[in-house]
C-alpha cells in the first residue's frame, strides 16, 4: 500500500457507512470497511444499490475535503510569510 491510500480509503468506508444509514446499520459498517480495503467495485455495487445516496454523499465530501484542502494550502502558505515554517523553493526549469 502506497503512502496516504489508507485515509482517503478510510474517508471512502466513512462516506458509504453513513449514506447506508450510518455506524449502526448492520450491515454498512463492516461491509463498506471490508470492501473499501479490497477495491473491488463489484463488490461495492452489488449492496450499494441504485439509489443516489452514494452519489450525493460522495459528492458532499468530495467538496468538503475540496474546501479544507484549500484552507490547509491558505495556511501554509501564511505560515512560510511569517517565517513559522521553512519553505524550500525550486527554481522553474
Amino acid at each position: 500500500m502506497r503512502a496516504g491510500l489508507g485515509g482517503a480509503r478510510l474517508a471512502m468506508a466513512t462516506t458509504i457507512v453513513l449514506a447506508m444509514g450510518g455506524p449502526g446499520s448492520p450491515e454498512g459498517a463492516p461491509l463498506a470497511l471490508s470492501h473499501a480495503r479490497s477495491g473491488c467495485a463489484s463488490m461495492l455495487s452489488g449492496y450499494m444499490g441504485r439509489s443516489d445516496v452514494l452519489d450525493k454523499a460522495i459528492a458532499k465530501f468530495s467538496m468538503a475535503y475540496a474546501d479544507q484542502n484549500e484552507k490547509d494550502h491558505a495556511a501554509l502558505e501564511r505560515a512560510v510569510r511569517s517565517g513559522k515554517v521553512k519553505a524550500v523553493f525550486e527554481e522553474a526549469k
